[in-house]
């Protein structure tokens, strides 16, 4: 964000002071909104831009009949610049200030806790490691107020890239970041850290954005409505594609069927499940709909590698094909694997145990014919990239992207803020789903309607994309009607068509 910033001052002409009179702004218009009974504000500034941005605050809440304190942490002799224009502003027109410096007495008693609304103005976005101790018991007197707090541009204390904090972060209500948001606000303890997160535009040229290349994305709702166009009159269940899942083995069975079962509720045309041959009587248990195909199990309940003809065969006849719920990694599943992904010709979709089968080997993904998405779980992940499932979790963003990149498939990283990276070293991050889908059988169902939508003729990117963030906004709507305790798989797959129906484009 600092050589956005740099590029809007030095290519463009945008004096650094109208940012910062930008940014200050859009932080008032979101606190005019909160319909604050009392009008009474603390704005705790650091010595930079980003207290820079709440000397801007504290003028216009000013302005507006608000009573204002200011206390900046450390020397105010440190000020500069833009920052140090808009302190002089403040304390001209008759804003109390205060400055509270390192080996002080502190922070007046009170001056914190008795606040109604606390602006937190300390750190920005280039802060990285430890806080100093002044900040830290800034940081846990805004924690343990019980004013609502505003974080400008990044909660204080949070890394902006990775998410993470190293011993204290303001936990605040509502964040306004500006322009884009920060990495850090999106993943990890990013979104628990930062509240109701608002992004707004201060006016920073598109063309500087542009310029960096930025390949981090929200997944937003806008991006989704224009996938999903209404339906044609004149068509049939050919019309919408045919989905071939791969699927079950002994004591699994129900992996395929949520599968199967939510590819149709994504509007799939016809769902086949290719199944072990000596399972299929139990799919009396299963949707009605759903169609089967018996593959070669010897009797032993998983696919024999005497089924790789006919798994081929009706592969090449579907729309696209999702493998791996259910199979598990032992027996011949490897070698059914590998020689799925170097023949078949179709988009595919690559989950659970069809990842464990080629964990020992992911360079079987380049000799593949056919665009393929993989969907993970971080320990799966951790399989296919040789670490343990902690480094997975440390860097979610890195190893997907990398991954994607290295290995030219579409990986959907599972977990909180699921992420979609791209081959092309684009990556977006998903802000739906809820802590209820965290149970059996939800990586089935998002698998599923990933396949669903790529029969639906989406481009498999596009499906993925689409898929992750219905799955989750089903998992929402169904947390809204029961809650997220005893929230199952089948919850969200009966309530995927109705959420289909709420992100459809208008047109």
């Amino acid at each position: 964000m600092k050589r956005i910033d740099e590029i809007s001052i030095n290519e463009y002409g945008i004096p650094g002071v109208v940012l910062m009179e930008n940014a200050g702004l859009a932080v008032v218009e979101e606190l005019e909104r909160l319909n604050m009974p009392v009008k009474c504000a603390e704005v705790i500034c650091g010595t930079g831009n980003n207290g820079g941005d709440g000397f801007v605050i504290a003028r216009h809440l000013h302005n507006r009949g608000w009573k204002v304190n200011v206390c900046v942490c450390g020397e105010a002799g440190k000020i500069k610049g833009d920052a140090l224009t808009n302190l002089q502003i403040a304390r001209h027109i008759g804003i109390s200030v205060k400055s509270i410096e390192e080996n002080s007495a502190g922070f007046p008693a009170g001056f914190i806790n008795d606040a109604p609304l606390i602006v937190d103005a300390l750190l920005g976005t280039g802060f990285r490691g430890r806080l100093k101790d002044l900040y830290k018991d800034a940081v846990d007197r805004i924690n343990k107020s019980k004013a609502w707090v505003v974080s400008v541009d990044i909660p204080s204390g949070l890394d902006a890239d990775t998410g993470f904090f190293v011993d204290g972060c303001v936990m605040a209500d509502c964040t306004v970041t500006f322009q884009i948001p920060k990495a850090g606000l999106l993943i990890n303890d990013g979104p628990k850290a930062c509240g109701k997160l608002k992004i707004k535009d201060i006016s920073i040229p598109k063309a500087a954005i542009d310029a960096m290349e930025l390949h981090l994305n929200l997944l937003e709702e806008d991006i989704i409505k224009g996938m999903l166009p209404p339906r044609d009159c004149n068509t049939h269940k050919g019309s919408f594609g045919s989905v071939l899942v791969a699927a079950c083995s002994r004591g699994m069975e129900g992996s395929g069927i949520m599968s199967s079962r939510a590819a149709l509720r994504s509007g799939a045309g016809i769902v086949i499940l290719a199944l072990p041959a000596s399972l299929q009587r139990l799919m009396c248990t299963g949707a009605l709909e759903i169609m089967t195909k018996e593959l070669e199990d010897k009797g032993a309940g998983i696919l024999a590698e005497e089924c790789i003809p006919q798994l081929l065969e009706t592969a090449e006849r579907s729309s696209t094909l999702l493998i791996g719920p259910g199979l598990t990694d032992s027996g011949s599943i490897g070698a059914i694997m590998a020689e799925v992904i170097r023949n078949c010709t179709i988009p595919m979709v690559i989950d659970a145990d069809g990842l464990n089968a080629i964990s020992s080997n992911p360079g079987i993904l380049k000799k593949r014919k056919g665009e393929i998405v993989i969907t993970p779980h971080p320990g799966e992940m951790a399989r296919l990239c040789g670490c343990s499932s902690t480094d997975i979790q440390k860097d979610r963003l890195g190893y997907a992207k990398r991954f994607s990149e290295e290995f030219d498939v579409t990986v959907v990283l599972k977990g909180y803020r699921t992420i979609i990276a791209l081959p092309d070293g684009t990556a977006f991050i998903n802000p739906t789903g809820n802590p209820g889908m965290a149970t059996a059988g939800s990586g089935d169902v998002l698998a599923g309607i990933i396949a669903g939508f790529a029969a639906q003729k989406l481009k498999l990117t596009d499906a993925a994309l689409c898929g992750v963030y219905i799955h989750g906004a089903a998992g929402d709507c169904a947390a809204g009607k029961i809650g997220e305790y005893g929230l199952t798989a089948g919850d969200i797959i009966e309530n995927i068509p109705h959420t289909i129906k709420t992100y459809m484009s208008d047109y």
